[in-house]
């Protein structure tokens, strides 16, 4: 199961856990797309749902992970500038409005040096997908 782009690590023990406090987790069934995120009571290993929480119960659960925000390829920030969303800077030099790169590096992370912002907005920021809108 996937969360935010993140393949999540299965939460697994093989004696009963008692969350007290209930613990913040992620959890899915066999014909989820997406896990829900819930406050997890209890995990019992040997049943078919193993995850207890107040209202229901699940098959599956996994912490929730610290998800670092991806700065946008080549590509990506390119794709942002030339529709009109924004422009960038290098290292305080100039300010572009088209962004360009090698052939061979399309789908490489954009340099650590270049800086992004909105037409609305008056800071610079760096080129995350969240900051570009362009989040899965």
């Amino acid at each position: 199961m996937k969360y935010k782009g993140i393949e999540l690590k299965e939460f697994e023990s093989e004696k009963p856990v008692l969350f007290d406090p209930p613990r913040k987790m992620l959890v899915w069934d066999y014909d989820d797309e997406t896990p829900t995120e819930v406050d997890v009571i209890a995990f019992i290993p040997n049943r078919y749902h193993r995850v207890i929480e107040q209202m229901s119960v699940y098959i599956h659960c996994a912490e929730i992970p610290e998800v670092m925000c991806r700065r946008a390829t080549n590509r990506e920030l390119a794709k942002w500038i030339v529709l009109g969303n924004g422009q960038y800077q290098v290292s305080g030099g100039r300010i572009w409005t088209e962004h360009h790169y090698d052939i061979g590096q399309d789908d490489d992370a954009c340099s650590n040096f270049i800086k992004v912002r909105k037409w609305c907005d008056k800071e610079w920021h760096e080129p995350t997908l969240e900051y570009l809108g362009l989040e899965d």
